[in-house]
């Protein structure tokens, strides 16, 4: 007990160094404090004065905010105040409202301040801060906690649940639930966001990835009394579990956009698969293990799930050996580094009440403590200040020692529980029961599968809940197709044989840099030859990207629907080509002409255009020399159009193009065939 007592001195008092060095090191502004620490890379200036959470005064309040907590003293109070003084008047107008890194910190710093405080200002403050940015939806297709709606949404449930009387909170819940909703992607299992050029696949991960997208959900249907989002939150996280390595106990990171365009161009060009389809694996809480279980550990403590206290525990080994046992001297901070870390052993002990972990956190803490006193500092640049990245986010990790349940995490901050849930009827998002949720995941994908079920078999497409993964999903549309009359299932079976086609097709692309690279290389490409001389063009040898796919139809799905919905069954069926190809925005499809499919035919390998013309020529029944010229014309101009279009490409500069993808049916078996 006395060894203990004095290694909890030792944390307070380095705590307390820290925040004096913070205050040491403010700049006053009239009745607010500033602090300068480093902002973006793209800013040109590595320390100026930054606002929100992750690198500037909302994050270092939050510190002081703790420190005084835990030491009562009140300069660590008034400093923090003067903070979020000087904060509440640099945001503008037009701020994003993400959490970490745009206006939401301001109203979350607020509620810190309340809820440690009990002033009702700071409420009051927070909830009208919020108001003034809830009604911008940030960045289209931002999707993660750092950065996007699921870090506001998180927010909102907190505002939320210490003032469940404000209903334009739940107005604003149910907008930034439904942007997330209908942001999704359905993977091969699972739910994943924010797909990028930048990127392998979706990201995994607590900071952009699923994991905190699906804590957000999780919190949500934990606080709101509606089911149907901790089904979301399930989703997102079986969508990472694809993705851990069960040898490295790890899950992986997609990202690739710490590559500049150079790199891109070298790899493409030398045919470098490796270089866009291969992970790394890091262990932080931004990506890897340390953040991941965080989720995991919500997951267990809120649904009570074996699986996910597994998962969680597996992550805390991982981590164990990556700042425990390897004593890694990396980056020390919250983000990316060993205070962070240990954050998951912090939350495993919260849950779970096992000493073990406790221990590894107090491991973490004693190894941080040697760092500084053998080399005075903790080694980050330019001494970073910022919660996430600098000192105060040590000092705040020290402080979640002293007291782990008393003092929240910043890294995955849980709601605390609501009295009751509200009433959601009156709300078009938060209303949905399970199956209309799931309803909603799959519309973008299946929308005319559900269509002709709901009305050729009414109530069919509507289960309670639908089953999860491919499989059973098409389980149950097999089964409700079996109910249908003889015509009416062929009917559905053919729509749903091309739904399902493009699906699978979208599942296999092996990366989405790759697609995305290869998509702006063909897109050169096509400018340069499409700018040639008549004479060059037809010596130019090209190919059929291989990444499409065409599907068979026996009725034109492509069409407009008419009236209440796509062809009827009593339509005569026929043969319908569609071309389907795979993009960042998901599969799309083109109904193609009998003309340009013997065009595309006839470069199922390597070609060149002046051979790909006599042969199509060759087609046509005996021609006169005018008509010959006319044909030939008309040839020449289709494989310009396919060649713009990007349904063509030159072998020559695309050595990944038969290698990138590999769909169950080639594009050129389909097209032969």
């Amino acid at each position: 007990m006395v060894m203990e007592a004095s290694f909890n001195c030792r944390l307070l008092a380095e705590a307390t160094r820290i925040g004096d060095e913070v205050l040491a090191r403010a700049t006053p502004h009239g009745e607010g404090l500033a602090w300068k620490t480093a902002g973006p890379k793209e800013s040109g200036s590595r320390l100026q004065e930054q606002t929100f959470l992750y690198e500037g005064a909302c994050g270092i309040s939050w510190f002081l905010l703790a420190l005084y907590r835990q030491t009562g003293r009140a300069q660590y109070l008034d400093a923090g105040r003067r903070g979020l003084r000087r904060a509440e008047a640099r945001i503008t107008e037009g701020a994003g409202p993400a959490l970490l890194t745009g206006g939401m910190s301001i109203p979350f710093t607020q509620l810190a301040f309340y809820r440690v405080t009990g002033h009702p200002s700071y409420l009051h403050q927070a909830l009208e801060t919020a108001r003034s940015l809830a009604g911008n939806p940030g960045r289209p297709g931002v999707a993660g906690y750092i950065g996007g709606a699921a870090g506001t949404l998180l927010a909102l449930l907190h505002l939320h649940q210490a003032a469940p009387g404000a209903s334009w909170l739940l107005e604003a819940i149910d907008a930034y639930a439904g942007k997330l909703l209908d942001g999704c992607h359905l993977g091969r299992q699972g739910l994943y966001w924010d797909r990028s050029a930048a990127n392998i696949r979706g990201l995994c991960g607590y900071s952009h990835g699923a994991a905190g997208i699906g804590h957000a959900f999780l919190e949500m249907g934990h606080l709101l009394g509606n089911g149907a989002f901790c089904w979301v939150a399930e989703q997102a996280f079986a969508y990472e579990e694809q993705f851990r390595d069960a040898g490295r106990t790890n899950w992986a990171c997609l990202r690739q956009g710490m590559f500049d365009e150079a790199a891109f161009a070298r790899a493409y060009g030398a045919g470098d698969l490796a270089f866009f389809t291969e992970p790394e694996y890091t262990n932080a809480w931004c990506y890897g293990a340390a953040g991941i279980g965080l989720s995991r550990l919500r997951a267990y403590e809120l649904l009570k799930k074996e699986a996910y206290l597994r998962q969680a525990r597996q992550a805390a080994e991982t981590t164990r050996q990556t700042d425990v046992e390897a004593l890694s001297t990396g980056s020390l901070g919250l983000c990316h580094g060993s205070a962070g870390n240990a954050d998951l052993f912090l939350e495993a002990y919260r849950v779970t009440g096992e000493a073990y972990y406790l221990a590894l956190a107090r491991s973490v803490a004693t190894r941080l403590l040697a760092h500084f006193h053998a080399h005075g500092s903790y080694g980050l640049p330019d001494d970073e200040l910022s919660l996430f990245a600098g000192s105060a986010g040590i000092g705040y990790f020290y402080l979640r020692l002293l007291d782990p349940a008393g003092t929240p995490s910043v890294l995955a901050p849980s709601v605390p529980a609501a009295a009751a849930p509200p009433d959601l009827t009156p709300y078009r998002t938060l209303s949905l029961s399970p199956a209309a949720v799931q309803r909603r995941v799959l519309q973008p994908r299946f929308g005319r599968t559900l269509s002709l079920l709901d009305r050729l078999h009414p109530g069919a497409a509507s289960p309670a809940p639908y089953p999860s993964g491919d499989a059973g999903w098409d389980g149950f549309v097999q089964s409700r197709l079996e109910a249908l009359p003889p015509a009416a299932r062929t009917h559905a079976e053919d729509v749903f044989g091309l739904e399902r086609t493009g699906l699978q097709l979208d599942a296999e692309i092996v990366s989405d840099s790759l697609l995305g690279y290869k998509t702006t290389r063909k897109a050169e490409d096509a400018a340069r030859m499409l700018a040639l001389p008549e004479e060059a063009f037809r010596r130019a040898v090209l190919t059929l990207d291989a990444d499409l796919c065409l599907a068979e139809t026996r009725w034109d799905w492509t069409r407009t629907p008419a009236g209440d919905g796509w062809p009827p069954p009593e339509e005569p069926a026929g043969a319908h080509a569609v071309l389907l190809t795979p993009t960042l925005r998901g599969v799309t499809e083109k109904a193609l002409l009998p003309f340009t499919r013997v065009v595309l035919e006839a470069f199922a390998a390597p070609t060149p255009v002046a051979e790909a013309v006599r042969e199509i020529s060759a087609r046509f029944d005996a021609l006169r020399p005018e008509e010959e010229a006319a044909v030939a014309t008309a040839i020449l101009g289709q494989v310009r159009q396919a060649v713009q279009s990007g349904m063509l490409l030159d072998p020559g500069r695309h050595p990944l193009n038969a290698r990138g993808h590999a769909p169950a049916a080639s594009p050129v078996a389909a097209l032969a065939g």
